[in-house]
């Protein structure tokens, strides 16, 4: 099983000059760039498109709609390769069923690539709540977008407890954030098509709660190829799960959305409304006893 370098990968990524300029200008540069990919090598491929995003993401000159629709751009592009890195992890000698661990070191690769995405999002997002050279381009697509942020963000946590990282506090602060800011929007129940050639539709909301139920799932304990597996599982179950804002003394786990707070048991017994007397009602003066 040849191992992954990840030294070459992050040369690739982050060690190479900054421009003056950054090459990706529009989506229609994004795309011939984009061409130019070496076929069969998805190291470099994914190495050179983490390396696009992370120049973007140092660069200030982006007005929040073009960084946008350039993110979008290099995110569906850098799907097939995550998949291909995926595939390799799980499979390290391409043979089904087999129970190794895989490369720990394409876990680190693809954990640098979702941090840049979900930064970059997030410099979009923040831009926007700012009221930073508003963009109707963004304003119309805040579903879209803080959706596409919620899912990079489930990615870094399910990488997070593979490798074991001390990062998984930041991640939950951050999605909480979020899942709030969508909230406010109207738009964390929007469902979207998240990527063109994708028939399957998401919103916040489900993705958010795809975090939540891999919380659940207590990965700590699990291993790296158990944690993948878990992360899908709860994917394809996400859709299904009710997320209510009022607490209930139905709900079998509640979360307090703020700061690093994970899911976990019900926070407690909902306390019934104090009764109340009718209004037309004379209050009844207390009995006393006989002798008193």
């Amino acid at each position: 099983m040849a191992t992954f370098d990840l030294g070459r990968f992050r040369d690739l990524a982050f060690a190479r000059p900054a421009l003056p300029d950054h090459p990706l200008q529009s989506v229609d540069d994004a795309k011939k760039i984009l061409a130019k990919i070496t076929a069969g090598d998805a190291d470099a491929g994914l190495a050179d498109i983490t390396n696009w995003v992370a120049g973007m993401n140092a660069t200030e000159s982006f007005t929040p709609g073009r960084r946008a629709r350039i993110l979008l751009t290099l995110d569906e592009a850098a799907r097939p390769l995550w998949r291909a890195h995926s595939e390799h992890f799980l499979l390290p000698d391409g043979v089904g069923g087999r129970r190794a661990e895989g490369d720990p070191n394409i876990l680190r690769a693809l954990f640098d690539s979702a941090s840049e995405f979900a930064t970059g999002f997030g410099i979009v997002l923040d831009a926007a709540a700012d009221g930073e050279a508003a963009s109707r381009w963004v304003t119309d697509n805040h579903a879209l977008l803080h959706t596409r942020n919620m899912r990079w963000l489930a990615r870094r946590l399910a990488l997070s407890h593979m490798l074991r990282l001390d990062s998984v506090g930041a991640i939950w602060e951050r999605a909480h954030r979020l899942h709030l800011a969508a909230e406010g929007r109207g738009v964390a129940r929007s469902v979207v098509q998240v990527f063109e050639n994708d028939r399957f539709r998401s919103s916040v909301r489900q993705e958010y709660t795809h975090m939540l139920l891999l919380e659940l799932a207590s990965p700590e304990g699990m291993k790296a190829r158990d944690i993948e597996l878990a992360f899908r599982v709860a994917r394809n179950v996400a859709g299904a799960v009710r997320l209510e804002a009022e607490r209930s003394t139905e709900a079998p786990f509640a979360v307090l959305p703020v700061g690093d707070a994970r899911p976990g048991p019900p926070l407690g017994p909902v306390a019934p409304p104090p009764k109340e007397e009718p209004a037309d009602r004379a209050p009844v003066p207390p009995r006393l006893r006989r002798g008193s």
